[in-house]
């Protein structure tokens, strides 16, 4: 039987089923399981189920920003790819324009103004503006943002950049507004701030004109195919003495494990700060030292979930993470 990417399929030496998430050769697939875990199998142990869905993609490469269009955008980003319509959503402030800025965004209810974020964004940056509610789009449908570019290098002074946003809450519930956009790889519902062009018109501006305020017609950005890797990122960590040092001699017990600990606590933080979908983290076995510390430091941590990482392919001896 031939399988391709998205066939729904189920086991027939076991219970459970999954989804083809890439074809490995003609006689295996690799399997996306119910339960989260994705597992090579030869085809001879599947049988295909009638049911259309779409593929699981895990082990992903982000790609760079798509530098196709310089601009300023304000992306609104599903933390449910399969349930576009009721998920809460990421706002993400992203700096394709080519020069770096000083940001403010507010939120505007009943004529004030709320400050929401602010600070410094790098060309080629992308920021977490924050983490709503889908009950709270509402209170996000009309915004302003004003920036104040800066750079290392000489340029000559130019005005500031100031946007009012006004979005309709109903584009939210449409599955049509959202497209694939590579700033953020993934499905998005998008705004252009500013191009390139109307950061240039800023600069050729009098300087003794103020209160320039540009307004406009919002467009969505440019949409895109959907690639098959649009899922956040996974990644894997392997916590084992010698993948972290070349040379242990002279050390104690004590003295590796805080290593390995502190090489942890830097990758579960970036982990963290960068959304990634999950990290695995592979200890050992051994005296069950350093997993019972982990576990205990993952405790203290809010917006994840751990749990032991696939048994066919670690054994007992790596803990799966989760970015909620």
């Amino acid at each position: 039987m031939d399988f391709k990417i998205g066939d729904r399929v189920s086991f027939l030496n076991e219970k459970g089923g999954g989804v083809v998430v890439s074809i490995k050769d003609k006689h295996t697939v690799v399997v996306s399981e119910d339960d989260g875990f994705s597992t090579p199998y030869s085809i001879k142990q599947l049988v295909k189920v009638n049911i259309s869905v779409k593929p699981v993609v895990s082990d992903i490469q982000v790609p760079a920003l798509s530098h196709d269009i310089k601009q300023i955008a304000l992306l609104f980003v599903p933390k449910d790819n399969t349930n576009l319509v009721n998920s809460d959503l990421d706002v993400q402030l992203v700096n394709n324009a080519g020069t770096s800025f000083y940001f403010e965004l507010y939120q505007i209810e009943s004529g004030k103004v709320l400050l929401i974020s602010s600070g410094q964004l790098a060309d080629g940056m992308t920021h977490l503006v924050k983490s709503i509610k889908r009950e709270e789009i509402e209170m996000f449908c009309k915004l302003r943002f004003q920036c104040l570019f800066n750079s290392f290098k000489k340029m000559d002074p130019m005005h500031p950049l100031v946007q009012l946003v006004n979005i309709k809450a109903s584009r939210f519930y449409k599955e049509s507004s959202y497209a694939f956009s590579t700033y953020v790889n993934n499905l998005s519902l998008g705004y252009s701030l500013a191009t390139a062009d109307e950061i240039e018109r800023l600069k050729q501006l009098p300087l003794e004109i103020n209160d320039q305020i540009m307004n406009k017609e919002f467009t969505s950005l440019e949409k895109k195919s959907l690639p098959n890797n649009y899922l956040r990122k996974d990644v894997e960590v392997d916590l084992h003495i010698s993948e972290i040092l070349e040379d242990q001699m002279g050390m104690s017990a004590m003295q590796m494990l805080q290593i390995q600990l502190n090489v942890f606590k830097k990758e579960i933080d970036k982990a963290i700060q960068q959304n990634y979908g999950s990290i695995t983290f592979i200890h050992g076995i051994g005296k069950g030292v350093l997993k019972d510390t982990i576990l205990k430091e993952l405790n203290e941590y809010k917006g994840i979930k751990f749990y032991p990482a696939n048994y066919q392919k670690y054994g007992n001896g790596a803990t799966k993470v989760e970015i909620l």
